[in-house]
């Protein structure tokens, strides 16, 4: 099975950015990603979904996987198809922040961590999201930046 893009469409490497602030990729994996091999391509996603577990997991619990990929699976088109139940819960957060109210999540089979409650949706989705990029530029900075600087 072939591993799809982790694109999200909204690609800022093209502005300057080394980290896509769309999809966390570096700069290098969206340029040559049409040339990765599959076994390239899962080791970029499997980062993906270590970093996002982490920012998942501190967050919140998935009490009912079933539940929430059931939840997922009744907004097909909006929610991406992953495996990674880390995954498939950040795109659920991501679909839900305008329409339904924290408290509402324990019927998605996630319950939110005591310090996020007060949290709405929309708010707790950007702190994940702009975590999940601060993630990514921290492990871009450990094995990647010191051959950037080094180049300079």
């Amino acid at each position: 099975m072939s591993v799809k893009t982790p694109c999200v469409g909204i690609c800022s490497t093209g502005i300057g950015d080394s980290i896509c602030r769309g999809c966390k990729r570096y700069l290098h994996e969206v340029v040559s990603w049409n040339g990765f091999s599959e076994t390239e391509k899962q080791s970029v996603l499997e980062r993906l979904i270590y970093l996002m577990a982490q920012v998942i997991d501190a967050r919140m619990a998935i009490v009912d996987e079933t539940l929430m990929r059931q939840k997922v699976s009744e907004y097909q088109g909006q929610v991406r198809a992953y495996d990674s139940k880390y995954m498939q819960a950040f795109e659920l957060i991501k679909c839900l922040q305008d329409q339904v109210d924290t408290a509402m999540l324990t019927e998605y089979g996630i319950e939110l961590r005591m310090a996020y409650w007060s949290y709405p949706l929309r708010l707790l989705f950007k702190d994940m999201d702009d975590t999940l990029y601060s993630l990514s530029q921290a492990h871009y900075e450990r094995y990647f930046g010191r051959y950037t600087q080094a180049s300079l």
